[in-house]
């Protein structure tokens, strides 16, 4: 479980990071990573009966696929 959280906060990190670029490429990326993180996030929440967080990481998701759609390359 502990490589599951780490593979979750170093994908925050740089999620965050990237997100924040002016490039269009950049933030797409950015929003991939964040997805990875939070599809990592599952199992932990689920595994610790966190199910609060568990729905929150589900709303993340989708946000995360809303920007993956939205910073397409036109």
């Amino acid at each position: 479980m502990a490589i599951l959280e780490l593979i979750a906060v170093v994908c925050g990190l740089f999620g965050a990071y990237a997100t924040a670029s002016v490039k269009r490429k950049d933030r797409q990326i950015g929003f991939v990573v964040f997805t990875i993180g939070a599809i990592a996030s599952v199992p932990l929440y689920f595994y610790k009966d966190l199910y609060g967080l568990l729905l929150l990481s589900g709303a993340y998701l989708a946000l995360d696929i809303r920007g993956i759609i939205t910073n397409r390359k036109k």
